[in-house]
């Protein structure tokens, strides 16, 4: 019988017929879409944007001509040079791994309602009072799309649902063809866009049977054992609060990772952000370091201590000496 993987794209879940999370919420078809909104309702003249992000991350803005200005990060993840805004501007902020809540504090302070804050990373976390925030169910889940946008001013969205079409990569999953799933998804994504939708029929039905408790409890759970296994070792520090469920463990060894080795263990370990080390632009050697060594290890609620244990095995031989 093959290895069970850890990590990697989800299998769907099974579909439900309870309460939808976060009520009050719009749900949008994917993150993308709710930027377009804030674009759209706020009207922003600039928006400082995080260079540590994908490039699916400034696509509404390209499509909609708002001007971006690039920002860089300090090891706490907060700006490094906080830009002061201008009439009309405003910084999107990222609570990277969903384990920097604590540093949103002081963003929030300085900057008040022209903060938004990036919960693609952080499900869990639900609306700041004031402000633009927005989050992505399928980096926590198993659903073809669905979005969250909580907005400070009416923002009721009449938009088409999304359809999805088909979703070989979940099928593939099922059948634990896992690397094939991992292509397949890959191809999924590149078929997602800016365009403003409501949450798709199958993802909604998806949402309602997901146990929203447990999945957090277990996030918790995992995170602290991988943080007490391996944190001697990793060059960040990451505090979680006392209710935060994060995305993942975000691992930045002291000693190299060969990533072709955690594959082979059958531990799926995705790099954060490729696009940054690409990027034509000059500086950032922060974030480029963290899109080349930074390892988001998994752990979602698929999981539990026997699995995260054979990630820390994995993670200590392949590890270079």
């Amino acid at each position: 019988m093959a290895e069970k993987t850890v990590g990697g794209t989800f299998a769907l879940e099974k579909p439900g017929h309870g309460p939808l999370p976060h009520a009050g919420a719009q749900w949008l078809s994917t993150g993308r879409a709710c930027l377009a909104v804030f674009l759209r309702k706020a009207k922003p003249a600039r928006v400082f944007v995080p260079f540590y992000a994908c490039n699916t991350l400034y696509q509404p803005f390209v499509e909609r001509g708002v001007p971006v200005a690039l920002y860089g990060l300090g090891e706490d993840f907060l700006p490094s040079n906080p830009p002061a805004l201008k009439a009309g501007e405003y910084l999107l902020w990222t609570n990277y791994f969903g384990a920097c809540g604590q540093a949103e504090a002081a963003l929030a302070a300085r900057y008040g309602e022209r903060l938004v804050v990036d919960d693609t990373h952080a499900f869990f976390a639900g609306r700041h009072a004031g402000r633009w925030s927005f989050a992505s169910a399928r980096k926590f889940f198993g659903i073809p799309d669905g979005a969250f946008l909580f907005a400070p001013v009416p923002a009721a969205v009449d938009a088409p649902r999304f359809d999805p079409g088909p979703l070989s990569y979940a099928e593939l999953k099922r059948l634990g063809r896992a690397r094939e799933a991992e292509r397949a998804y890959a191809d999924y994504e590149r078929r997602l866009d800016a365009a403003v939708r409501r949450i798709s029929r199958l993802g909604e039905e998806i949402l309602r049977g997901v146990d929203c408790v447990l999945a957090a409890q277990k996030r918790r759970e995992n995170f602290a054992f991988l943080q007490a296994r391996l944190g001697s070792t990793n060059r960040l520090a990451p505090e979680l609060e006392a209710d935060a469920a994060p995305f993942c463990y975000p691992y930045l060894p002291k000693r190299p990772v060969r990533r072709a080795a955690l594959l082979k263990k059958n531990v799926f370990v995705p790099r954060l952000w490729t696009d940054a080390l690409v990027r034509a632009v000059d500086g950032f050697s922060w974030e480029r370091l963290l899109s080349r060594d930074l390892l988001a290890l998994p752990i979602d609620h698929r999981y539990g201590a026997e699995d995260m244990e054979r990630v820390c095995e994995a993670v200590g031989e392949a590890s270079v000496a």
